[in-house]
Order: structure tokens, then C-alpha cells, then sequence
């Protein structure tokens, strides 16, 4: 499905407006620049100064000349910390330390040089402004400091997303098990129309497309806070580079070593010692939930060649036993059954009660009760509790209550491995490497059992790699090449601890197990759906970003190429439903002709069949140009167009049909028609009657007219004004 956004936005803002210039946008994801103008004390432009940059972690460099009008331009720089060198005959030489480019942002650092000799040297401190005086996109960015210091839970970085105007998140669960990661939601749009971008490439899950995922769908990776250098929430009228959502786009950038050697050591830990006890237990007499978590790690990074190649690596670990958490607390009523499970008890209890529909009635003495509900009732797991438990609280004569707090478990081990390499001073590689593994397990699988013994295993992998190579052709000509490959992969297989042959029930051929079993205001049992999930995702993208600078005018273009690999096995119920509307229908059991009501004690049944395992394909492209015009001082103007591709999804035998309206018959007999059913041109299987076959292999037929026009402006009335009216129009596509 593809959505079309309008965005229309105009801002009136007021900030400090300092000597240097503020933020212009329009750089290629997980870059920035510097930007600005020369001039002399009296404000005229200043031609053909020189300009360097130096990285003040690696001593990389860079030199460009300025324009005749004194503007000059340093794109694509990673973030970090630079000293700015400006240069000419017959004035004195200026050096601006600590200038922070930040990740999709632009510094403009208009500077001032002073008459006199080129061998004085003056020494000042870069700043940046507060307000954005030459952009009209929206966004912040959250630095290293501040990912560090916040105070995290789960040492989780979607935690603080919210911090970001216009982004609203859910209330973080400090109890959750696990990363607890965050949702949000950008000016009123639905969490799954984010953009996650690792340095500058796309990190999406194609399967579900949210922060957090849906077991068994593995959500975006979480690296730990101390691996970030920076990420940048954009929530609206971002530029041309960017598309693919209408929603935040969040661009993380991750730490790399400099020619001083770094590190940490940190070992955080909570435990339940102040925790309050949860009403249901404290009322049931059971103790407090635990809670004991630790995550401890180190990273290191430094120089392998001084001023040539650099590392910088991570470890953290994660261990949580958790009984707070969703999947490990549980209340549910029950029948006030005891250790005495034989008919005649039974009989004693529910003796003379019908179902819900009425007809026979459960015999005091038990004798009609149903063969298998007896056994069900009786099983009891090797530690001899039973799968049914006997209340903890007795509420009535039929119907107790207990409460649950069973330690679900999650650990996770992550890596992180970044390597720079400077191959020559127009030339340098990059490599991003991030792997996670978590394994946990929830006693209590979410939509499945309400008892002990129906619990969830779960795996989820994170894999992240981003190979870049940054080419300086010239000053005012460098490209951006980058490779990446992510990986998600989820596994769960919820428990199933009772056979259909242990309690003598008659299921389909090829279903050992029992299936779940659900009573009206009473228990449940059975896993959460069918017996074994996965899903995983290989995601391969080839970008690459070229920036072109003439005068006022700073081009940028670039194009990108995606391919998703998503295999899914989803068996849904696949072991089948039974639902009762109470406790007597469950003892019963019988159909509609054995009790006399006309309706089965079983008021309904669900199950699921067919082909659960589909090897899913999408193809991906888009292009863009943009270019960001400084008009003069008080106005800037951003302009660009970019064309996106979503390719329909396929799947690799032919198993993703569709239904066309147009082609069904409107006189559908008694019997049901399969008309209008449409199959992709690859399946090779029989086709049934009525199918069609379509003319390509994708689900439905590709759309080829996606541009999206972006513009943007800038303007303050006057140089020294507070005062700056932002505004812009952009199309943005959706996938």
C-alpha cells in the first residue's frame, strides 16, 4: 500500500541570532556541512579566501576556495567537531575551533577577517545559533551527551525520541521485559510511517515497519547509547534526499575513533527492593514480582595509523529476569476446583447446571461429564502441578481467582565494530558493523494461555552493515558511495505441553497437539495461534549521493536501489480454537442433538490451513535532486524533486493472490465463484477455476508516477532580526 502526503507548514520562530550563522539543510543522510560567507569589517564580501576544515578526532582535512560573491561550502562532512581556517592575502589568518556539524544539517559560519599580516593568528570558538535561520525543514537532534546522560531504563534510545517536537510516544514501561522500545508517532501520523536510517542507510523492517515489532517480527536495532554519536528526528518538510515516509525520519549516526585512544567500562543494575507489590497479588497472598536486571559493557576506540585508520568497538550485555513484565503477570478466574478432580466432585460443584443454551444439565454425580474435559482437567505437568490450577481466592461457590508472577527471562549480547581508513586525502572508507542476538522467554505468550505452562520462546537477530566511500574529486565536487545490508530474524515457538493423545482427543491428521481452548470470564489454555513462527528479513541497498557547489547554488543528487528479501512462516491457529461460553459447556461437550438445546456446548471453533510459509520480494528505487539557494543574507531557498519507485511485492512461487473487481462476475452463483481472483504470473501450480493469471509476478500492477516536488524558504526580515518566518510544500510518497 502506498500513501500520498501534502505537507504545508509555515513557522514563525524566535532565537538568539549570534556572530556565525545558523543551520541550513540539505545534506545526504548521516552527513552534514559547513557553510557561510567572508567578509571584511565593514561587511564587504570577500573573493577567493581560502577555507580548510579539520576533523579535530582524525586531523582529516579539507580545502575549498570561495566564491567571487564569499560564500563558500563544505559538504558531506561526518558530525563532529571541526576547526575552520580561513585565509587571505593582506588580512589576518582566523581560526574558529569547536564548529559542530551535526547529521543532515549544514553550520553556516559567516566569519569576519581583520586587516593585517598573514602570519598573525586569531583564535575564537565556533558557535551555532539557536534559531534556524535558513532552513525550513523541522527536526532536533540529540547528541552523545545527552543520549549518555539521560536517564534510560532499558539504556534504549527510542525512549528519548519523544524529546523532538511534534513526536508523541506511548508512556515507557519501566517494567517491560526486554529493550521496552518505543513507538512514536510524527504530527498525527501512524507509527508505522517512520523512516529509520543507520549512517545514512535505510534500516527498516519490511515486515512490519515499526520501532518496536510484532512477535515474532523483529523491530529496528537498539544499539547501546554509549555506540551513538548523535540521531536526528525530522518531523516535516525534510528535503529531496529523504523519502520513502510521510512520518519522522530518524537518521543515526554512530561513534568512530580518533588519534586518542577512548574507552568505558559501565555495569547498570535494578533490582525490586523499593517495587511495590501488584494489587491482584498482594490480595491473593502471593509475593512481589521480581525484578533484577543488569547490563554492563565496555567500548574502545582509537588510531590504528595515526591520522590514517581508525577504530572503534563495542560489547554490552543484557540480562533481565523480570515478573512484572506483560507475558510474566497474569490474573485469571478459574472454577473453584480443588485437588479432588474426579467426576463425582465435579458432579458436586457444577451438578444441575446447563450451557449457556440450556438442554442437558451436568449430572450430580459427574457421570456425563465429557472423557476429555476430565482428562484436561486432571493433566498435571512433571512437577505435579496442574494444567488447570485450583483457585488461589475462592470468590463464590463455582469460581475462584488467581494471580500469577512468573519470572520471564531476556537476555541479549551486542556487538558494535566501526573501521575508518583514510586511503589517500581525497579518498576515505567507512565500515559500520552492528550485531545483536536476544533470546528471552514469557511465561504467559501474549493472546495465548491465562495459566502456567503455555509459554513463549522467543529469538530475535539484529544484523546492520554499512560500507561508504566518501571520493573528493575537488572542493566543490564529492561523492558519497555507500553499500548496506540489514537483517532481521525472528523466531518463537510457543509451548505446547499437552498432546491430544494424552486426554483422548480426536484432532486432524498431522496436529498432535490439543488445541487452544478458551471459556467465557473463565480460563484459557493453548499457545498464542499455531505452534512455530519465524520471520526474517535481508535487505540489501546501493546508494549514492554526489554534492556540487557553484556560487549561492549547493546541488546535491543521488539515487538508490533496494532489495528486500522478507520469508515469513505464520501458522495463525494453525492447531485450531475451541471456545465455550462456560464452564459447564466445557464439562459437557456434547453437540446440539446430544443436549437437546439445538446448539453445541462448543459455541465455536476457528482454525486455520493452506500455505503458511511465503518467500516475499520487493524491488525498490528513487532518485532526487536538490538544490538550496542562498539568496542573500536574510533568505535562502530550498528546492527539489525526487521520483520514488515502490515495486509491487512478489513472492518467489507465485503464492500471493489478489482480487480485481473489475474482472469478477456480478452474478455470483449459490455455490461461490473464485472470479475475479487473480494469481502472479509465476505460480505454477493448477489453477483453480475461475483464477486468472496476471501479466507480471508482482501482486499488483507497479505505479510508475511518483514525484514528489519539494520546496522550502527561509526568510528573516532584517540581518540582526529574531525573528524568522519558515515555511514549505512537499509531496511525500509512502510505502
Amino acid at each position: 500500500m502506498k500513501t500520498q502526503v501534502h505537507l504545508l507548514r509555515s513557522t514563525l520562530q524566535v532565537g538568539l541570532v549570534l556572530l556565525t550563522a545558523t543551520l541550513l539543510r540539505a545534506q545526504a543522510p548521516g552527513t552534514g556541512a559547513i557553510a557561510g560567507t567572508i567578509s571584511d569589517p565593514s561587511g564587504a564580501v570577500i573573493a577567493h579566501a581560502h577555507v580548510s576544515v579539520v576533523s579535530e578526532d582524525t586531523n582529516s582535512s579539507r580545502t575549498v576556495t570561495a566564491t567571487t560573491e564569499g560564500v563558500y561550502r563544505l559538504p558531506l562532512l561526518l558530525p563532529g567537531n571541526y576547526s575552520l581556517i580561513v585565509e587571505q592575502s593582506g588580512f589576518k589568518r582566523k581560526t574558529l575551533r569547536s564548529v559542530h556539524v551535526v547529521v543532515s544539517e549544514t553550520a553556516v559560519v559567516d566569519v569576519k577577517l581583520e586587516v593585517g599580516g598573514d602570519s598573525v593568528k586569531i583564535e575564537v570558538s565556533g558557535a551555532s545559533e539557536l534559531a534556524q535561520t535558513q532552513s525550513s525543514s523541522l527536526g532536533w537532534v540529540t547528541d552523545e551527551k545527552m543520549i549518555t546522560d539521560l536517564p534510560l531504563a532499558n539504556r534504549n534510545f527510542t525512549q528519548i525520541l519523544a524529546l523532538s517536537p511534534g513526536v508523541v510516544v506511548e508512556q515507557p514501561n519501566a517494567a517491560a521485559l526486554g529493550k521496552a522500545t518505543q513507538d512514536v508517532s510524527a504530527n498525527g501520523a501512524r507509527t508505522t510511517s517512520n523512516n529509520f536510517l543507520f549512517n545514512g542507510v535505510d534500516a527498516n523492517n519490511m515486515s512490519e515497519n515499526s520501532f518496536s515489532g510484532f512477535d515474532p517480527e523483529t523491530g529496528i536495532a537498539v544499539p547501546a547509547p554509549d555506540t551513538i554519536a548523535e540521531f536526528k528526528v525530522q518531523t516535516g518538510l525534510y528535503d529531496a534526499s529523504y523519502g520513502r515516509s510521510a512520518g519522522a525520519t530518524v537518521d543515526l549516526v554512530s561513534r568512530t575513533g580518533g588519534n586518542r585512544i577512548h574507552g568505558n567500562l559501565w555495569e547498570f543494575f535494578r533490582n525490586d527492593d523499593l517495587n511495590a507489590n501488584d494489587y491482584f497479588l498482594n490480595r491473593n497472598d502471593q509475593a512481589r514480582p521480581v525484578m533484577k536486571q543488569n547490563q554492563f559493557g565496555f567500548d574502545l576506540g582509537g588510531a590504528i595509523r595515526k591520522d590514517k585508520t581508525f577504530f572503534f568497538g563495542s560489547y554490552q550485555g543484557t540480562r533481565q529476569i523480570n515478573g512484572q513484565a506483560v507475558g510474566a503477570l497474569q490474573s485469571s478466574l478459574l472454577p473453584a476446583l480443588t485437588n479432588d478432580r474426579s467426576p463425582a466432585a465435579l458432579g458436586a460443584l457444577f451438578g444441575g447446571q446447563s450451557g449457556a443454551f440450556g438442554g442437558t444439565a451436568v449430572a450430580p454425580d459427574g457421570s456425563n461429564i465429557n472423557p476429555v474435559a476430565l482428562a484436561i482437567l486432571n493433566f498435571k505437568f512433571p512437577n505435579g502441578s496442574y494444567a488447570i490450577p485450583s483457585p488461589q481466592t475462592i470468590l463464590s461457590s463455582t469460581e475462584g481467582e488467581s494471580s500469577f508472577s512468573i519470572p520471564a527471562h531476556y537476555s541479549e549480547d551486542q556487538y558494535t565494530f566501526n573501521l575508518d581508513h583514510k586511503i589517500s586525502g581525497s579518498n576515505q572508507l567507512s565500515g559500520k558493523f552492528f550485531y545483536s542476538r536476544a533470546p528471552q522467554f514469557q511465561p504467559f505468550a501474549p493472546f495465548g494461555g491465562t495459566v502456567p505452562g503455555w509459554g513463549l520462546p522467543e529469538t530475535e537477530l539484529n544484523n546492520m552493515f554499512v560500507l561508504s566511500d566518501t571520493h573528493v574529486f575537488n572542493p566543490n565536487l564529492i561523492n558519497v558511495a555507500r553499500f548496506g545490508y540489514i537483517r532481521f530474524n525472528g523466531l518463537s515457538r510457543g509451548d505446547e505441553p499437552i498432546s491430544a493423545a494424552s486426554v483422548g482427543m480426536a484432532t486432524p491428521s498431522g496436529l498432535p497437539e490439543i488445541p487452544g481452548i478458551a471459556i467465557n470470564n473463565s480460563f484459557t489454555i493453548g499457545p498464542a495461534g499455531g505452534p512455530f513462527y519465524f520471520e526474517n528479513t535481508n535487505s540489501f541497498v546501493w546508494q549514492d549521493t554526489v554534492s556540487l557547489t557553484r556560487g549561492r547554488h549547493s546541488f546535491q543528487m543521488g539515487g538508490e536501489a533496494k532489495h528486500d528479501q522478507l520469508n515469513v512462516n505464520v501458522p495463525f491457529v494453525s492447531d485450531g480454537f475451541l471456545f465455550f461460553l462456560s464452564v459447564p459447556d466445557f464439562l459437557l461437550g456434547q453437540s446440539g442433538t446430544q443436549n437437546g438445546s439445538g446448539v453445541s456446548n462448543i459455541f465455536s471453533t476457528t482454525g486455520a490451513a493452506g500455505q503458511f510459509r511465503k518467500n516475499e520480494r520487493y524491488s525498490d528505487f528513487s532518485g532526487f535532486i536538490q538544490d538550496d539557494i542562498r539568496v542573500n543574507s536574510r533568505l535562502t531557498l530550498n528546492t527539489g524533486l525526487r521520483y520514488e519507485y515502490f515495486g509491487a511485492p512478489g513472492e518467489t512461487d507465485g503464492h500471493l493472490p489478489n482480487f480485481d473487481p473489475t474482472i469478477a462476475t456480478h452474478d455470483v452463483p449459490v455455490s461461490g465463484s473464485f472470479s475475479g481472483f487473480v494469481l502472479p504470473a509465476n505460480y505454477s501450480g493448477p489453477l483453480p477455476t475461475g483464477y486468472t493469471k496476471s501479466q507480471n509476478n508482482g501482486m499488483w500492477s507497479p505505479d510508475h508516477k511518483d514525484f514528489s516536488p519539494r520546496f522550502g524558504f527561509a526568510f528573516r526580515p532584517l540581518d540582526s532580526s529574531k525573528l524568522v518566518l519558515r515555511g514549505g510544500y512537499g509531496i511525500y510518497y509512502q510505502q
